[in-house]
């Protein structure tokens, strides 16, 4: 696949999911204490799919913009910390379809057998 398929991928799909270790990033930076709006936005950019869902959410007819949100920090800013920490939740997790199509294993079974081997090692 080359670079222009892929850029126009992310452009035209609503459904990618966002990168594991990018959702890891934004978890333990916004728990921080000494939390940083910029470094926030830094690991946000590492991540197409969700730099564009932020992008997208945020110059919304719900914000109520007169200029066009064109940086992620302008976006962070505008929609909040806690908003953008939980779409980034919701767009790395809560598609099990999506996995199981592209990947052919279906996620809840591979769910439940992580939380059982997690369950059973805990004992």
């Amino acid at each position: 696949m080359d670079k222009i398929t892929i850029l126009e991928q992310i452009r035209t799909k609503n459904n990618l999911l966002s990168l594991p270790q990018v959702l890891s990033e934004v978890i333990v930076e916004t728990s921080k204490d000494d939390f940083s709006v910029d470094k926030l936005g830094d690991i946000i950019l590492k991540d197409p799919s969700l730099t564009g869902r932020i992008l997208k959410m945020s110059n919304s007819s719900f914000y109520n913009r007169l200029s066009e949100i064109k940086t992620v920090h302008q976006a962070i800013s505008v929609m909040g910390v806690t908003t953008v920490k939980c779409l980034a939740l919701s767009s790395s997790i809560f598609h099990p379809e999506k996995i199981e199509k592209d990947t052919g294993v279906d996620a809840k079974k591979f769910f439940a057998y992580i939380l059982s081997v997690a369950s059973a090692s805990k004992k």
